[in-house]
């Protein structure tokens, strides 16, 4: 009996370490707000992408138009048409050059979740050719930013890879890049989105 006794205790210590657990991991998926001066964007509002590319101590940047698909969840979409006119400061003709092809339709997705990831899924993918001549593709950046905060990332180092068709065969299999990426109204505003972390 005192076996039992204890096997029970055990038992029911057990259930409420599951408890507690799930609980945890159920307050943890706090929703993300995308807030245009205070309003929350509603779904269908128009939406900008600036996609800012830094390679070899020259800075582009790349820009587009969208719309918000989803708002107030724990991951909340936006989708785009692919980038176009990128533009670049320290030269009208840089050592590189950025495309993604276009296609009419809002392919590229991004997804910016309360746990602080913001991904951009790149439909066609973003390519940059180098000299070499040397291309090499994004299909996704996987990025981050402060929930709270605006709705935009740190500049990241993200490997592309070589798109062999074209390039060079001296080139390198795979060669880095260093993005920002910021999400912006084009609705009531022009400014970042604000995030809010709400229950």
């Amino acid at each position: 009996m005192r076996g039992a006794g204890k096997f029970s205790a055990a038992l029911v210590a057990a259930l409420m370490v599951l408890l507690a657990a799930a609980s945890g991991a159920g307050a943890a998926k706090q929703k993300l707000v995308l807030k245009d001066y205070g309003t929350p964007a509603a779904p269908g509002w128009k939406a900008g992408e600036q996609l800012t590319v830094t390679h070899n101590g020259e800075t582009c940047y790349a820009s587009t138009e969208g719309i918000v698909e989803t708002n107030t969840m724990v991951k909340d979409q936006l989708s785009f048409y692919p980038f176009y006119l990128p533009f670049c400061l320290e030269s009208e003709s840089p050592e590189y050059k950025i495309s993604q092809g276009s296609t009419g339709e809002r392919t590229s997705k991004v997804t910016i979740a309360s746990n602080g990831q913001l991904q951009v899924s790149l439909t066609p993918k973003l390519a940059i050719t180098m000299p070499g001549p040397c291309t090499y593709e994004w299909s996704k950046l996987k990025l981050t930013f402060t929930p709270g905060g605006p709705a935009e990332s740190p500049a990241t180092s993200i490997a592309g890879k070589l798109h062999k068709a074209g390039s060079s065969p001296a080139c390198n299999k795979r060669e880095a890049a260093t993005f920002q990426d910021d999400l912006y109204s084009k609705e009531k505003t022009t400014l970042t989105y604000e995030t809010e972390l709400v229950p």
